[in-house]
């Protein structure tokens, strides 16, 4: 008796289960048994791999699929398309691959595709998704063409290709919106993309920059740009100097300029040049400055204080190197300190010590240009602050032997960071964002999450990483400014224009900033909601040094309409008592205590001030008071010209009212100043009271005029704390809390502060 024979197909996992329970002969393939041999040996090969596959088969074109293709459908479709027709199965994408599956059917071959955009339904609703598939004939003898159907393998790719449109779309914002002229060329020259910072800088428009190749411009076929350009285009990372590029000679159109440039080459997987990206910042009027000084060694000192270059001179016969003030502010040498190859030396980061040894041996070979030039790092002697360093001179030699070695140094310590930003970026603009201190944000509206960039976490004080919303970001923006800024969020969505605010921030840590942000809005295919992307930036020393003027211009006029009245109360008080010649005496010794003070305030940002001596100042046309009537205790400290200005205007202040209005007014009020350090909150602080006893009875303003509005305003804006002015009957209390860091310098601040960049 022979053995029943088992139910084709064979095996298969779940999709040849359901092939042998269909009813396929309600279809116009008919009963398995009937199907012809090459559909049952493609049905064999599809269901015998884990590849995703499928067949097509006759003119209706019936579809088959295996398990890896099942898991692809979503339940819409599985297992409801299995035997009806392609068309029936796929109405939201046949038409866009009917004429290829017609193809092959009639003889054309096999096809493949890479990364292809057809849509499909599943879970609910159209969605846009990308796949690699190839198409392969089945042979049928019967049929006319003798294909009697296809069989495609596929691989999904929407999340790649997802990740890909993004990773695009904030490249592109980056590059829209970065402050540097960023210009892109292929391997022989031409343009592939310019960013508006190019064309707004040049007055050129993309479509004409399109047509330019830069080896055809006049401007590089000359040395030294030809090397520059040939070497940056051969792989090489170079910062060119100053070059003129006359933008209307070479695109028909646009403005001459200089400009300073760095090139990167940017390559494949294999190591191969793909791109030239050229990074270029304007500096017309830096050359244009430096063109116009003469030879004269005045007009040389300019540029090189202008450059903030470093000169030094080596005399090898005696060993002597004369270093001027700006080397040894680097090195951290005093003025008088004689330099030995040994201070030279051991403030070289030791990773760059046999660099520079070697580089100074090439310098002094006879046999060589004489040419000196390297890069290093110095360690500061006092601070530990490490910066690059660019040195540059020239050998002299004497009869074959060295006799002088003449050269600047200058601090690249910027530049280098830049560079170092470049080579480890994989986005091209992120350079740009590094070098201007910017950090990215992007903003999904549908999920209310935004990505912040490390810098981005850095300028809001939050840790880098952590789940934001713009509901909640907007707990750390000052209240005031809150529905400003929603505002603008919404208008921007709402019109598609470009997001441009500034506002406050109240970070985690206490501290306040001013913040500037640029975002663009993005809109996603098929009805998606909208977003943002864009950059940010810590503007706050800008808004300080904004505030700091316009306080400063009203307290000019202040103390000018003060000083006849603080004169006049100087006059008073001494008439109270004693003969005439006492009189004379003592008032002039109290003007020139005013005078005193006065020069003090308005010299030179006040390096190093002891705040006793900045009291005593302050109290300078009162001198004859302090001890018996006016007291002041506290320790020693060291003020930041930001804090020794802030505290002699609001003692200035305070003194002034004193003798005008209260305890200093009559012959026996009293004046009680003290200050403090300690710690609080885990924080150094710094506290101070000036309390006034013994005057006429107080009484609290109905409104506060500019000197009140002083006295705590500019003291809470300059030390970052908190200024309280009370008016007990008894006397006029004025009291300070402020972070220590704020009151006196960090080690890591210059020694020299001009008073422009004061506050």
């Amino acid at each position: 008796m022979a053995a029943e024979r088992a139910p084709w197909p064979n095996g298969g996992g779940r999709m040849g289960e359901l092939i042998r329970q269909h009813d396929w002969a309600s279809t116009a393939l008919g009963p398995v048994e009937l199907w012809q041999d090459g559909l049952r040996t493609a049905a064999g090969i599809m269901l015998g791999t884990r590849h995703p596959a499928s067949i097509t088969w006759g003119e209706e074109q019936i579809f088959l699929y295996n398990d890896g293709c099942a898991s692809l459908l979503g339940p819409e479709k599985h297992p409801a398309i299995l035997g009806c027709p392609a068309a029936q199965a796929w109405p939201e994408s046949h038409h866009l691959v009917e004429a290829e599956m017609r193809g092959i059917m009639e003889g054309g071959g096999s096809i493949w595709h890479e990364n292809r955009l057809i849509p499909i339904r599943r879970y609910g609703a159209v969605e846009d998704a990308w796949w690699t598939y190839s198409r392969s004939p089945i042979h049928d003898a019967r049929a006319r063409s003798g294909v009697g159907g296809v069989l495609t393998l596929l691989t999904e790719t929407t999340k790649p290709m997802l990740a890909k449109r993004d990773s695009d779309a904030r490249f592109r914002a980056l590059f829209e919106q970065s402050p540097l002229m960023v210009h892109v060329f292929d391997t022989s020259g031409q343009t592939i993309a310019v960013n508006p910072a190019l064309e707004r800088n040049f007055g050129v428009s993309a479509e004409a920059m399109r047509q330019y190749n830069i080896f055809h411009d006049p401007h590089f076929k000359v040395e030294p740009a030809r090397s520059l350009v040939n070497r940056a285009f051969a792989g090489k990372v170079l910062h060119t100097p100053p070059l003129r590029h006359n933008a209307s000679f070479t695109v028909d159109g646009g403005r001459s300029l200089w400009v300073e440039a760095t090139t990167y080459p940017v390559k494949d997987e294999a190591g191969q040049i793909r791109e030239v990206v050229m990074l270029a910042q304007d500096v017309t009027a830096r050359v244009e400055a430096q063109t116009a000084l003469s030879d004269s060694e005045a007009r040389f000192r300019i540029a090189r204080e202008a450059a903030q270059l470093g000169i030094f001179d080596y005399d090898f016969s005696t060993g002597i190197c004369l270093w001027d003030q700006r080397i040894r502010e680097l090195w951290g040498a005093s003025a008088d300190e004689a330099i030995s190859d040994t201070v030279f030396m051991n403030a070289i980061h030791p990773d760059d010590r046999e660099a520079v040894t070697q580089a100074l041996a090439r310098a002094v070979d006879p046999a060589g240009t004489g040419d000196y030039r390297a890069e290093y790092r110095v360690i500061h002697r006092q601070t530990g602050v490490t910066r690059w360093l660019m040195a540059a001179g020239r050998a002299f030699f004497v009869r074959g032997r060295p006799s002088r070695l003449v050269g600047t140094v200058q601090d690249i310590s910027d530049r280098r960071r830049y560079e170092d930003a470049l080579r480890e970026s994989e986005e091209r603009l992120q350079i740009g964002l590094s070098a201007a201190q910017l950090g990215h944000w992007s903003w999904d509206a549908g999920t209310d999450s935004i990505s912040f960039s490390k810098q981005a976490c850095a300028i809001f004080g939050i840790p880098t990483g952590q789940e934001i919303t713009w509901q909640s970001l907007q707990s750390l923006l000052h209240p005031d400014d809150v529905q400003r800024a929603v505002r603008a969020v919404k208008a921007s969505l709402a019109s598609g224009a470009d997001y441009r605010i500034e506002y406050r921030i109240l970070r985690p840590d206490g501290a306040r900033l001013w913040v500037s942000a640029l975002g663009r809005p993005i809109y996603g295919a098929g009805g998606m909601p909208p977003g943002m992307i864009g950059v940010i930036q810590d503007i706050t020393e800008r808004k300080r040094a904004e505030e700091q003027i316009r306080l400063l211009m009203a307290e000019v006029n202040h103390r000018s309409k003060n000083l006849l009245a603080v004169v006049q109360s100087i006059a008073h008080q001494t008439s109270a008592r004693g003969s005439p010649r006492a009189f004379a005496h003592r008032f002039s010794e109290r003007l020139q205590g005013l005078a005193a003070s006065h020069d003090l305030l308005v010299g030179n940002a006040w390096q190093g001030v002891d705040l006793s001596d900045l009291v005593q100042s302050q109290l300078a046309h009162f001198r004859d008071l302090v001890r018996h009537r006016i007291h002041f205790k506290g320790p020693s400290l060291q003020l930041r010209p930001a804090a020794a200005q802030a505290l002699g205007m609001a003692l200035h202040e305070l003194t002034t009212n004193a003798g005008k209005y209260g305890s200093l007014s009559s012959t026996e009020g009293q004046v009680a100043i003290h200050w403090a350090t300690g710690e609080a909150g885990g924080q150094q602080r710094f506290t101070m009271e000036w309390r006034e006893l013994g005057g006429p009875p107080v009484v609290s303003p109905i409104a506060s005029g500019f000197g009140s509005k002083l006295i705590s305003h500019m003291t809470e804006i300059a030390l970052q704390g908190s200024a309280r002015l009370d008016y007990p009957p008894d006397g006029v209390v004025w009291t300070l809390d402020a972070p220590l860091d704020s009151v006196t310098p960090r080690a890591d601040e210059d020694a020299v502060w001009p008073v422009s960049q004061s506050y």
